[in-house]
């Protein structure tokens, strides 16, 4: 062992990594450009793998499936969510991660994510890995659409938004840069002014503080090609 090839070992596997990344954004694409009727098959096929998983899987919507008196066939399209049972956040609080958890996933396995709260209490959601590289992988997915381009530097105002650094990020590609919602205003002024987003993420009610509390134009501090409002 050595540090040179353990550091060898580290480039290795990021590398595989963000093949495997860059293949699950081509087949994201790939799906986005599936005639209407293709499109439709694929989301309800998944959809009725979730209220499945959901059903076997979890506790508390097998509890809420039964209350109701329906079973997991009689969702098999989005029009038929509307019937199925309704859940309030407070009541999935009440019911703790041990029931509303899938059971085939491994506790000290999981990342607990936090909602920002700025509508509210802050809500806590259990993700896998994969889960996170896949909702990440949309984000990414989405911010293409949006016109975002690989040297571009982004700044997300929200959550507090885990970036896990990526092999391409080292040549300067794909610069992020993630200011907790609750930062004071004075010190996202100042790490936005220093950064200088050419796209900027942004919750309104933060936008709106920030606006306020600079006191003179948004484009005398960044210059941003692209802004986008988010959630709330």
């Amino acid at each position: 062992w050595s540090p040179k090839s353990c550091n060898t070992a580290l480039v290795s596997e990021g590398f595989v990594a963000m093949m495997a990344e860059l293949l699950e954004l081509r087949r994201m694409f790939k799906n986005r450009k599936l005639p209407p009727e293709e499109l439709e098959a694929l989301r309800t096929k998944r959809l009725r793998a979730v209220i499945r998983n959901a059903y076997d899987h979890v506790p508390y919507y097998r509890s809420l499936f039964k209350s109701a008196g329906i079973s997991p066939d009689d969702i098999r399209t989005p029009a038929d969510l509307r019937h199925g049972p309704r859940s309030t956040k407070e009541e999935m609080r009440a019911a703790g991660p041990e029931k509303t958890v899938a059971d085939w996933a491994r506790p000290g396995s999981l990342f607990s994510i936090e909602t920002s709260g700025s509508t509210g209490k802050p809500f806590t959601v259990y993700r896998t890995d994969v889960e996170l590289r896949t909702i990440g992988l949309l984000h990414v997915a989405t911010l293409i659409t949006f016109g975002q381009r690989p040297w571009d530097r982004l700044a997300l105002i929200g959550p507090n938004w885990p970036l896990t650094p990526r092999l391409y990020h080292r040549v300067g590609l794909n610069r992020s840069k993630s200011i907790p919602l609750f930062t004071p205003v004075d010190e996202q002024i100042r790490q936005l002014k220093e950064f200088q987003p050419t796209v900027l993420l942004i919750y309104p009610s933060a936008l709106r503080a920030l606006i306020h509390n600079l006191g003179y134009p948004l484009r005398n501090l960044i210059r941003p090609r692209i802004l986008i409002t988010a959630a709330e």
